[in-house]
């Protein structure tokens, strides 16, 4: 006998709405986080993310609707500071002390023992230059050092305004590894990022803003996996071509540069056009869409500032 397991919500967000003057940044926005997997969230320029976050952190008040975290207001946790490590904008360090100096004063501040900090800091790469002021600091040495602070507490939730943002291609793989070793110990994971093609190795589920909206939740799987690319090449990819726009009006077709074509229909379709005009395909593959893509196809038409 099989028992059904059912994933926890850390963070509920339900009909939230923020207005900063005229502006309405928020508008009706809701989605849910499962324990133990790394929810990407993501929009255009001025979708509201920022905004979202710091509202989650109790930052920033509510107009309306509600978020719980593990049920309860963030008001309301017993212990912030195990349950939520936060990283919304790394300008908050003091360029004028060590990173170390900076780690230490947030775990006197939060009773959290001194050990801690040279953990925190070896989690990050920071140890050999843990002695160094911050202004001395990289903006992605800076965004190490935020995120060691986040780590502070051993917090169950971490939430992370573009942290990538800054980090080369190294610090990009060190912060997938450190993710996903979070995940794999039960953590729980909300972040924003614009490096799609990093975050689509280790987000399990999406959340897509645009304009302040909710514009798509659900799994990574869903989002991508629905939606194929099929390529296909013959010796008159014109006649199928021509086919495929009587079958699909408006249909868009991509020659590709080694004499493939490429098209947003079911593969099925593309041999039955190939019947119908009497010509034989040498090739006929599918591929799923990627996280950028299916990205765009959703927010077109939601950018709010270029």
């Amino acid at each position: 006998m099989t028992t059904a397991t059912t994933t926890a919500t850390k963070i509920s967000v339900s009909h939230l709405y923020k207005r900063y003057g005229s502006h309405q940044v928020i508008d009706d926005v809701s989605f849910d986080v499962q324990e133990g997997q790394v929810t990407l969230l993501a929009g255009p320029n001025g979708a509201g993310k920022s905004t979202l976050l710091r509202m989650i952190c109790g930052l920033d008040t509510i107009d309306k609707g509600d978020i719980t975290i593990m049920g309860r207001h963030y008001s309301q946790l017993s212990d912030p500071k195990h349950t939520i490590g936060a990283l919304l904008d790394a300008t908050w360090l003091d360029t004028a002390l060590t990173a170390e100096q900076n780690l230490r004063v947030l775990a006197d501040l939060a009773g959290i023992h001194r050990r801690r900090v040279a953990n925190c800091l070896e989690m990050c790469g920071l140890t050999s230059v843990a002695g160094r002021k911050v202004s001395d600091f990289s903006l992605g040495m800076r965004q190490r050092c935020g995120i060691a602070a986040a780590l502070l507490g051993d917090p169950e939730l971490l939430i992370l305004d573009e942290p990538v943002n800054g980090l080369d291609p190294a610090g990009m793989r060190w912060l997938n590894d450190l993710l996903e070793s979070h995940t794999q110990a039960g953590g729980t994971t909300l972040l924003s990022s614009h490096f799609l093609a990093d975050s689509e190795l280790i987000a399990s589920r999406v959340v897509i803003l645009g304009k302040g909206k909710t514009l798509w939740e659900g799994s990574l799987a869903e989002l991508t996996g629905g939606a194929r690319h099929t390529v296909f090449a013959s010796y008159a990819n014109d006649l199928i071509a021509s086919q495929l726009h009587a079958m699909y009006t408006g249909l868009e077709i991509t020659p590709l540069a080694d004499g493939k074509v490429q098209v947003n229909v079911p593969p099925e379709d593309v041999s039955i056009a190939a019947r119908i005009a009497e010509v034989d395909l040498t090739h006929l593959t599918v591929s799923r869409i990627t996280l950028a893509e299916a990205f765009e196809q959703i927010s077109e038409g939601q950018v709010e500032f270029q």
